[in-house]
């Protein structure tokens, strides 16, 4: 998602993110299986699979439309995971609102992530 601000935020869940879902086998979570029920129409089956109470985010700068370079947001990380909605909300509003990396990232860091 990029912003008029000229940075972007991706959020991101499934059995490789920083999430609930991380820790599904893929015995459990076969990609193949998951396409093959969507295929044949059971869209819950497929849903249920993936759902996550949790997501990571990663933050991007780049100007308007061309949000393409991974900020460092977490501890020399970029990316911050198993947050909940509220908190991927809470990055949302600061990443749309501030205008420069320092802000953005500092706002962030107070969240206490």
């Amino acid at each position: 998602m990029a912003f008029d601000n000229g940075f972007g935020i991706s959020v991101q869940w499934g059995t490789s993110n920083y999430c609930s879902a991380k820790n599904t086998s893929e015995s459990e979570c076969n990609y193949m299986d998951l396409v093959d029920m969507e295929m044949k129409g059971n869209s819950k089956g497929f849903r249920n699979a993936w759902e996550s109470n949790t997501a990571e985010i990663a933050v991007f700068k780049g100007g308007v439309g061309k949000c393409d370079i991974m900020m460092n947001v977490g501890d020399n990380d970029q990316v911050i995971g198993w947050l909940t909605t509220d908190d991927v909300a809470k990055v949302i509003e600061i990443v749309s609102k501030y205008k420069t990396e320092t802000t953005i990232k500092k706002k962030i860091k107070e969240l206490n992530l």
